[in-house]
């Protein structure tokens, strides 16, 4: 994780992560759910962007909501979908943007996670929406930021 630009390893990453979309969970009022995150190369989301939207070029985050969210038998945990986030797009964004990739891991979290509860920005009055919503819950986060200490404000 050094190397694309995360100053902390994959250990506090992963709490972090947690903690976002544990943070995110809670406030929808959700009951227990299980939400798979892959960390991934450009190429590796490239890769995923071409084969699921057919779009070939990379890009910071996608998400897929499962066709059935009923647990399993036997599994009382819903499952909401899988999220993919590029680390080295998100560092370039970072950069152009005057951040920094650990400021802005949060960001595309909340972003991924509001396309697995159906929010999108296809059009303007979606867009107005979900960046709303988004807004919202960085705010409720407060400044969450990996090369900080772990904690949520």
């Amino acid at each position: 994780y050094h190397q694309s630009g995360l100053s902390r390893g994959m250990g506090e990453l992963t709490r972090a992560t947690r903690a976002i979309l544990g943070f995110c969970i809670t406030d929808f009022k959700l009951p227990p759910c299980e939400i798979n995150v892959l960390y991934c190369s450009s190429e590796e989301i490239q890769s995923l962007n071409h084969q699921f939207r057919d779009v070939d070029q990379p890009t910071d985050v996608l998400s897929f909501t499962p066709t059935d969210s009923e647990p399993f038998p036997g599994q009382t945990h819903r499952y909401l979908g899988d999220l993919a986030v590029c680390q080295p797009y998100v560092a370039k964004q970072a950069a152009v943007n005057k951040s920094t990739l650990d400021r802005d891991i949060p960001l595309f979290l909340v972003h991924g996670f509001l396309h697995l509860m159906g929010h999108d920005h296809m059009t303007k009055a979606d867009e107005k929406k979900m960046f709303a919503e988004q807004s919202r819950l960085l705010k409720v986060l407060g400044t969450f930021d990996l090369s900080e200490k772990l904690v949520l404000k």
